[in-house]
């Protein structure tokens, strides 16, 4: 099968216990992203693409299988739109019945909810890599030898949404941190490429993907990102050449080699300004220098 686009997994030489994994899922539920997905896909005629419906069951489909895996295995799932919100956690013991369907139902619930008008159009992702990794830090704080002690935690993120530029300094911040934890991030990525899934793979050891067919979403799913850390390394498995390492400039949206820079927040612009407009920084020289071919914004 051809597993589209994707990077190389981690190569890390610790042992872990299958028993022992802890899974938090990043599901994208925005329904401004899935609206325009869906009526791209009528005006071009294409009955291949999904509905966030049919996404639903295809994630359905995974949390099964990775659940039976194990009964101690650990799973946590968050669901992001214009809100963060935790769906499901193995760690509370209130839900009853079977939990692939409690979660299913919560998801239909937050989807609906965020068709609201008061809800907004924005994408709360990097509020809910937030979420994922304090998580992920709460539990492995957790001694090793209680039934809710974990020794390998990762982070799977299955999105449609287009990178926020605005948020690129809170997710790099969230990538250095689950490197520094040792937290591997997958992405899987269902609409335009993320250059900030592209990076936290290739920064963690994970595995970047882009399905080749959005209907056999749950084939990729159970094939490439159900088997832990360790079990990878007796697979061949996908990789992705090239990695867009560029930042985005607050201002445009645009992928930037050269850029300027605001030394208190970071914020980064494609042209010569006289404030940030993130933080509100008035720099001290009357003017930067000027890069080549760039045009200096006129002073508010």
């Amino acid at each position: 099968m051809d597993v589209g686009k994707a990077s190389n997994p981690s190569t890390s030489n610790e042992t872990s216990d299958p028993e022992n994994n802890l899974l938090v899922v990043v599901l994208d539920i925005n329904p401004y992203s899935w609206a325009i997905h869906s009526k791209n896909s009528e005006g071009n005629n294409e009955s291949n693409k999904l509905t966030i419906t049919s996404y639903l069951e295809h994630v359905q489909l995974f949390l099964n299988a990775y659940l039976m895996l194990s009964a101690q295995s650990l799973l946590a799932v968050i669901a992001y739109g214009n809100q963060s919100n935790f769906v499901y956690t193995s760690t509370d013991s209130q839900h009853g019945g079977s939990p692939s369907q409690y979660i299913l139902k919560e998801l239909k619930r937050l989807a609906s909810e965020q068709l609201e008008p008061e809800a907004g159009l924005s994408s709360s992702f990097s509020a809910a890599l937030t979420q994922a990794l304090c998580y992920s830090h709460r539990i492995s704080k957790l001694p090793v030898t209680t039934s809710l002690g974990v020794t390998k935690q990762r982070i799977l993120v299955i999105t449609l949404s287009n990178d926020v530029s605005a948020q690129y300094i809170p997710v790099m911040n969230c990538i250095f941190s689950a490197q520094r934890q040792n937290i591997v991030v997958d992405g899987c990525v269902l609409g335009n490429p993320s250059i900030f899934l592209q990076q936290a793979t290739s920064l963690t050891g994970g595995i970047y993907l882009e399905p080749n067919s959005e209907l056999s979403l749950s084939q990729y799913l159970v094939t490439v990102f159900l088997p832990d850390i360790e079990t990878r390394k007796f697979f061949k498995t996908p990789h992705q050449k090239t990695v867009d390492f560029r930042a985005s400039c607050f201002c445009h949206k645009n992928s930037l080699t050269i850029g300027h820079v605001c030394s208190v927040c970071l914020s980064i612009f494609c042209k010569s300004v006289h404030s940030c407009t993130t933080c509100g920084t008035k720099f001290m020289f009357p003017s930067l220098p000027k890069i080549p071919g760039s045009t200096p914004a006129a002073p508010k």
